[in-house]
């Protein structure tokens, strides 16, 4: 189908749940071992209103990027396949220098050693992940 393995959708399903379930006793280890406090998911968590304005404007660059990558891969020769990974890049790289922001942040502004490498860590296991998605469609 398209030119994919059948067996990639296992692959796939397999490493997504194998992830989820890492994730989260991970998470839970590093949370008791630094002693931090749980966070909600998928909240804003800004020390101050400086680090706010830096968060916001890195994700509107990114989202700029990511419009741009949009209109290069559908204006590019349909047979060309080089622009075919500029989302997966985007987004990950927006992923690691919003979280590492947050992390100089904490380290720095807010005086939270324990939750920057906590933050760290996560983006540690996060990269790894997504690397492993990528591993699997070259």
């Amino acid at each position: 189908m398209f030119g994919m393995d059948n067996h990639i959708w296992l692959t796939l399903i397999l490493l997504v749940v194998g992830y989820s379930v890492l994730s989260i006793c991970f998470n839970a280890f590093m949370r008791r071992w630094l002693k931090v406090e749980k966070r909600k998911a998928f909240s804003f968590n800004f020390v101050n209103d400086t680090h706010k304005k830096i968060d916001r404007t890195i994700r509107a660059f990114f989202v700029i990027l990511i419009l741009i990558g949009y209109f290069l891969t559908v204006a590019k020769d349909p047979l060309d396949d080089s622009f075919v990974f500029v989302p997966f890049f985007i987004l990950m790289a927006n992923f690691i220098v919003t979280d590492s922001i947050q992390a100089i942040m904490e380290w720095k502004v807010a005086q939270k050693k324990n939750e920057a490498i906590f933050t760290i860590s996560q983006m540690l296991l996060s990269v790894a992940f997504f690397l492993s998605l990528f591993s699997i469609f070259i």
